[in-house]
């Protein structure tokens, strides 16, 4: 068994991304210990993807992904 130099390791929290953000989602269950090891979970799959190569692009915060739209004239559309 290797050495950890003293220091146990927690067995790793199952994180489920779903719950997140749900209206339903109990209030109890936002702790701080919650937050932190939901942060470590995006932080973990960020860091397999870059290292299977994947690649992030920044995005101007300007870009849309929808164009404006020409108005429409829904003047006297309705019948009589």
């Amino acid at each position: 068994m290797a050495d950890t130099g003293g220091v146990e390791k927690k067995p790793k929290e199952v994180v489920d991304l779903e719950l997140i953000g749900r209206k339903d989602e109990q209030t109890d269950g936002r702790t701080v210990a919650s937050r932190d090891s939901v942060r470590q979970k995006i932080a973990d799959d960020i860091e397999a993807f870059l290292s299977k190569g994947g690649r992030i692009d920044e995005i101007a915060p300007d870009v849309t992904a929808d164009p404006p739209k020409k108005p429409e004239n829904n003047y006297g559309s309705r019948a009589i």
